[in-house]
């Protein structure tokens, strides 16, 4: 740093250091105001907040890998621009020179191993469908469709049709941005019993200063640290009427991958990827076990897209007054997207009325159930019937992944519970297991 420093790149490594300091400082004084909790300046009274806790690592290099530092985290999260007056000052930077405060060591909470309680349910746990789900589901039947169409053969042009994640964002509503803040570190392992119940009771505390005592205190966890959160919560009545845990999407949609990578590994699938030069070997490989989750949603979009335009080829043609009905709306869809990209100031609103006009197109002629009895007629053919399967699999993935870019807690869950059937039948049982207790 202190040679950046001297070409006039950054502050020196002293300067850092005091600025470390005096944030710790700061961050000291507001633990101490509000009884032993750091509550962000930017929360502010009355909006609603939730949690993500999760474990932190720092691998450090020792002879014999012990001895690297464990800690957990949590995130705090509350929409931007909400009303209400901040509930603490901003933190009070000073040139200090040392820590002018006792450091404020936060303390963990004696709790043992919970004793398994009896595992019974009171009533059945079933989300059904919604038509909220239908709703989404016919904006990506009318995308597949408008892709599919803007590339055929007798088009005349290679299609403008964003992919699936561009054209969502374009003809979805906007949402407000989060702000998100940290805790201060605590130096202890997350799936510890005293942790988990430390940090809960950390945020319930959170809670209370933002809103009243009736708004339940949410919480994110992956799977690993969701388990353990569970068991506690059923351990203790009092902190369970209190305390939300929730699945993190990252790791559930992750889960579900590995699920489909499992379900075509050895079907063709993955041959054609290696055969056809899209993907290496062990490109492949991570694509099935989902190491690398953007490589592998990306494979399986694009897979899933290649298979429904050759699904709705031949639907066209068996059906050839639905393709001429939506080919007028698609030629509009595609004219927006062309508009929009070269700048239009129009561009965006242009896009959504096409959109609803295909999908109005969509709608009065029931697509959606005629292209359901055109599956049904097909589903004799053992192939096509496992190509639709991978198809409904992916778009289920899709959906759950919608769901978190619109926060919608509707089809969240009802997508979730399409997702478990797929967890239990390639034996992600610890998902199909837990994932009821949202309810």
């Amino acid at each position: 740093m202190d040679i950046l420093h001297a070409q006039n790149y950054c502050v020196s490594y002293s300067r850092t250091l005091l600025l470390e300091t005096a944030i710790a400082n700061a961050v000291v004084e507001n633990t101490r105001k509000f009884d032993g909790v750091y509550v962000p300046p930017f929360l502010k009274k009355g909006t609603f907040v939730f949690f993500a806790i999760d474990n932190t690592d720092f691998s450090e290099d020792t002879v014999d890998g012990k001895g690297t530092t464990h800690g957990t985290i949590t995130a705090v999260y509350q929409k931007a621009g909400a009303p209400g007056e901040p509930i603490a000052l901003n933190l009070e930077i000073t040139d200090t020179q040392s820590l002018s405060v006792l450091p404020y060591h936060v303390p963990i909470l004696p709790c043992g191993k919970p004793k398994p309680g009896p595992d019974k349910r009171e009533q059945e746990f079933k989300v059904g469908s919604t038509s909220v789900a239908k709703s989404y589901k016919l904006t990506t039947l009318g995308w597949m469709i408008a892709s599919a169409l803007s590339r055929s053969a007798d088009s005349g042009s290679q299609g403008k049709i964003p992919g699936w994640a561009g054209f969502k964002s374009l003809v979805s509503s906007g949402h407000s941005s989060t702000l998100v803040g940290a805790l201060p570190l605590l130096p202890e392992v997350a799936h510890e019993w005293s942790t988990m119940l430390t940090v809960m009771l950390q945020a319930s505390q959170l809670k209370k200063l933002v809103v009243d005592q009736d708004h339940p205190t949410v919480i994110t966890f992956d799977m690993a640290l969701y388990e353990k959160a569970v068991q506690l919560l059923d351990s203790r009545p009092d902190l369970k009427k209190e305390v939300v845990p929730r699945l993190g999407e990252l790791h559930a949609v992750m889960a579900a991958l590995r699920a489909l990578g499992t379900s075509i590994e050895n079907s063709g699938i993955d041959d054609a990827w290696i055969e056809a030069d899209v993907y290496g070997s062990a490109t492949t490989r991570q694509i099935l076990k989902c190491s690398h989750y953007k490589r592998a949603l990306r494979a399986h979009i694009h897979t899933y897209m290649a298979l429904y335009e050759l699904a709705l080829e031949q639907f066209f043609t068996e059906m050839p007054h639905l393709k001429e009905v939506c080919s007028k709306p698609t030629k509009d869809l595609q004219e927006a997207c062309t508009n929009a990209a070269s700048g239009a100031s129009d561009g965006l609103e242009s896009i959504r009325i096409a959109n609803s006009s295909l999908l109005q197109v969509l709608t009065n002629e029931d697509v959606i159930q005629q292209l359901k009895k055109w599956e049904d007629q097909k589903s004799s053919n053992a192939m096509f019937k496992s190509m639709m399967n991978y198809i409904c699999r992916v778009e289920t993935i899709l959906l759950f992944v919608e769901a978190s870019r619109n926060a919608d807690l509707a089809l969240h869950l009802e997508a979730g519970e399409a997702l478990s059937k797929l967890f239990f039948a390639l034996d992600r049982i610890k998902y199909k297991r837990l994932w009821p207790r949202y309810s």
